[in-house]
């Protein structure tokens, strides 16, 4: 009935390990029996992995190759640095706001060419830098507008 999974591993009484463990035989399961299209959102994506150079192997299999049965990834995390390039190379878009720690910076500017001068220079709070693997598009925070009520 509905296009979209959310898997949020987050809580404060809550075992992360646990609870992506479920997630996990979801995704699998999706991913094993399903071929309508879906798209799995993968919040806080980087507790999903040992470590930034090793992506889960579910999560990398589907990322290379869901798109022929349209099952389809889409990872939120606010950390960066601990998310596996490889993932991230999957991506045909990704999202970022304007960093202030400096290893994000320079992991992001592994990706996306002279990302640390358009952050310094060009990306202001709340503004929106999109990323297509070719070209890097600013939305400025005016043109953002929020759906749901922030509760941070």
């Amino acid at each position: 009935k509905y296009p979209y999974i959310v898997c949020v591993p987050a809580g404060r009484n809550v075992n992360i390990t646990d609870i992506i463990s479920i997630y996990r035989e979801i995704i699998t399961y999706i991913w094993m029996h399903e071929s309508n299209g879906r798209i799995i959102i993968c919040e806080e994506c980087h507790n999903y992995n040992k470590n930034a150079s090793v992506p889960d192997p579910l999560l990398e299999q589907i990322a290379r190759e869901g798109r022929s049965s349209k099952i389809f990834l889409w990872f939120i995390t606010q950390r960066l640095q601990n998310f596996p390039q490889i993932l991230w190379s999957q991506c045909q878009l990704t999202y970022l706001w304007h960093f202030n720690i400096p290893t994000d910076i320079r992991y992001a500017g592994q990706m996306v060419p002279n990302f640390d001068q358009i952050n310094r220079e060009k990306l202001h709070k709340h503004d929106v830098l999109i990323w297509d693997s070719n070209e890097a598009t600013i939305v400025p925070a005016g043109n953002v507008r929020r759906r749901t009520q922030h509760k941070g």
